[in-house]
């Protein structure tokens, strides 16, 4: 500031209470739960609350920050796990609902909402032609949604989410999880290398017209 009985002018010392309150950010918060966050200049904080399709993701955002920021090393580069992308719109997945006869399961909802559509390692495609119902069989109602590159299906049950794998060498399968989060937190631990991990299981036989599976009977063939 100016001194007014001097002609040159003096800088004042800065006040440390005052630099410490104006290095403080600034909150503007909103309650909610789950909180989206937006970040603004100057280290204010805005939180909004979030959309019906936010809100329906939010279970499944570490599992889907995990598949989008894993990377597999090449000879001289690096390429995502999680490839050709397509996201859909909520419209796009009641569509899907109504054709297969069933809601999604709430954890693969999210999924799709997140991740959409895609290709995991190069081994794993999730495509929405490739979600079917079947019928019939002891896996009657069960919906597939994923084929690997051996052509070998994957699906779920409506019931109870659990996630089934269908051999295409024999009439076999084999319950992999019991829903689609812990199917994906599976398959990143075995390092995303379905078809290993589906090598290993042991099968059951596939039964045309028994109810077996739906009233339990039929247990898990992970090792």
């Amino acid at each position: 500031m100016f001194c007014t009985n001097s002609l040159r002018a003096e800088k004042m010392p800065p006040d440390p209470q005052r630099t410490r309150r104006l290095a403080a950010p600034l909150n503007f918060a909103v309650q909610v739960d789950p909180p989206v966050e937006r970040m603004c200049g100057g280290g204010i904080r805005l939180l909004r609350l979030p959309t019906p399709v936010e809100r329906q993701a939010f279970p499944m955002q570490d599992l889907a920050d995990r598949y989008l920021l894993a990377r597999r090393k090449l000879w001289f580069r690096t390429r995502p796990v999680v490839a050709q992308r397509v996201l859909p719109s909520e419209r796009e997945l009641l569509s899907l609902e109504q054709r297969i006869g069933c809601a999604l399961p709430s954890d693969l909802r999210a999924w799709l909402s997140l991740v959409g559509f895609c290709n995991i390692d190069d081994e794993l495609s999730c495509r929405a032609e490739w979600f079917n119902a079947l019928d019939p069989g002891h896996l009657d109602g069960a919906v597939l949604f994923a084929q690997d590159i051996l052509g070998r299906f994957y699906g779920f049950m409506p019931t109870d989410g659990r996630i089934v794998f269908f051999a295409r060498s024999e009439p076999g399968l084999a319950v992999l999880a019991t829903n689609f989060r812990e199917f994906l937190q599976q398959l990143a631990d075995r390092d995303f290398n379905v078809v290993d991990w589906v090598d290993s299981v042991e099968l059951t036989s596939y039964q045309w017209n028994v109810d077996a599976f739906h009233d339990g009977s039929i247990g898990s063939g992970a090792r």
